[in-house]
């Protein structure tokens, strides 16, 4: 796991069995806890329901990474995620992500007539944090606009109904009878 992180936003602090994880909870407030089911014979499941149980650590992710196949207990017993070993890194990051900023993810809307582009510009913009919504038309990223608020809009200025520059058009229009959240 420690491998999985470097470069990357999270700090690893290990805990090798159970009595030093106690340890790192009583000095350190992480922002979630990385659980493996199977720490040379103890038992992780009652650890895994200590944990949620207690009223200052309640709110803190708990994501189990492990060789038990068992999802089910795991989230019965407070588990805010369940990945089985072997886990990559990407999936890792994804999860962590989501379990401790739930709040940085933006809505992004492409819009262009040209299927390629949209994939291409979804590809590099695939992350933990962008909710990615597609428009084929300018028509459709009005309607999409409208109900979806987005943070941020990819748009092509040459679509063959309404181009580019008509949507943006509208979206000022809109913006002036109705203000979005965040538009600048």
């Amino acid at each position: 796991m420690r491998r999985c992180l470097a470069s990357t936003p999270f700090q690893a602090l290990v805990a090798r069995n159970l009595h030093e994880a106690r340890q790192a909870l009583a000095a350190f407030r992480p922002r979630a806890v990385v659980l493996d089911i199977v720490l040379r014979g103890e038992d992780s499941w009652t650890f895994l329901a200590e944990l949620k149980r207690q009223p200052d650590a309640v709110a803190m992710p708990v994501m189990v990474v492990t060789m038990v196949g068992d999802e089910r207990k795991g989230l019965a017993l407070g588990a805010d995620a369940y990945c089985v070993k072997p886990i990559d890194r990407q999936t890792l990051l994804h999860t962590l992500t989501r379990l401790v900023a739930p709040e940085t993810v933006k809505r992004i809307l492409i819009v262009d007539d040209e299927e390629i582009s949209r994939y291409v510009l979804r590809q590099h913009l695939q992350s933990p944090r962008h909710v990615v919504l597609e428009a084929s038309s300018g028509a459709e990223a009005v309607r999409l606009a409208r109900a979806q608020q987005p943070d941020v809009i990819c748009l092509d200025l040459a679509m063959p109904d309404v181009d580019g520059y008509e949507v943006l058009r509208q979206l000022k229009a809109m913006r002036r009878r109705t203000p979005f959240r965040s538009w600048s």
